[in-house]
């Protein structure tokens, strides 16, 4: 048997203690105006836990060009560790965009799903300053407890959390029944799409809540190899995306055609018709 002398023991377990800490690493500590992206399950693997990643800050997503695409993040090692290999089909696994600025004239922000993918979806109510400053406290308490929880995957963004009954909870301010999500003044019904039809047919389109209005900043966009995007919105609001349905465009298409044919035999009848 080796005997080690005191000191020398004492080093060792400093050591140990250091690289047991290094492998514990707390997440990056997020900035005012991060934006986040939280993925949880309803049912089956990963049910018990929230993943949770820091995608950016509010500025770059702000002040990106219209209609340009920025690379955000691949998760694809994650959700397959989490919520297993068949995560981007899924009909119980759903994932939703937020964030805030914490301030005295709050700001805050939030997505909805497209319905169908293609067209832009219909943006939550306006909030005024009391409703605006009661939903960015409810996403500040999940941020805070963000804050606290272990780097997971060695990616300092991202980070498990358990679900729980309290505030801090993403699983809890998401998906408890019966009220609208980070509380009863934000008005948003549901910040979650699922991958029921897949990954690349499940997209977010995403809202800045302040005092001048609601304003659509984009869309989120996820592959089913995990990549995710953001597509800033162009000009008057519209969400810049992609039509991923051929169908709903080509619906689109007709629909628009028919109309031009009924107004083209209006006028043709109008012009025709005896004086």
């Amino acid at each position: 048997m080796l005997f080690l002398p005191h000191r020398s023991r004492s080093l060792l377990a400093a050591l140990l203690l250091s690289g047991s800490t290094a492998l514990q690493a707390t997440v990056t500590t997020p900035d005012n105006g991060d934006i986040f992206v939280g993925f949880r399950a309803s049912a089956g693997q990963g049910s018990g836990v929230s993943l949770l990643v820091n995608l950016a800050d509010d500025s770059t997503l702000r002040g990106a060009t219209a209609g340009s695409l920025l690379s955000l993040a691949n998760l694809s090692a994650s959700l397959t560790e989490v919520f297993g290999a068949d995560w981007s089909t899924r009909s119980d696994l759903s994932w939703g965009v937020f964030g805030a600025r914490n301030q005295v004239n709050a700001v805050t922000y939030g997505s909805r799903t497209q319905t169908p993918v293609g067209q832009p979806a219909a943006p939550f109510g306006v909030q005024d300053l009391s409703q605006r400053t009661a939903t960015k406290n409810q996403i500040v308490s999940v941020i805070e407890a963000y804050r606290l929880l272990d780097a997971f995957q060695a990616n300092t963004n991202a980070a498990l959390q358990t679900n729980n009954l309290n505030s801090g909870s993403y699983s809890f301010q998401v998906g408890s029944v019966g009220t609208s999500d980070f509380g009863s003044l934000s008005q948003w019904v549901s910040i979650e799409g699922d991958f029921s039809l897949g990954a690349n047919a499940s997209v977010l389109d995403f809202f800045r809540f302040s005092e001048t209005g609601t304003e659509r900043l984009g869309s989120f966009e996820i592959s089913s190899a995990g990549a995710i995007s953001f597509t800033r919105a162009q000009a008057a609001g519209v969400a810049g995306i992609r039509l991923a349905e051929p169908l709903y465009g080509k619906k689109a298409q007709q629909i628009a055609l028919r109309h031009a044919h009924d107004l083209s035999t209006t006028w043709r009848r109008i012009m025709t018709r005896p004086s």
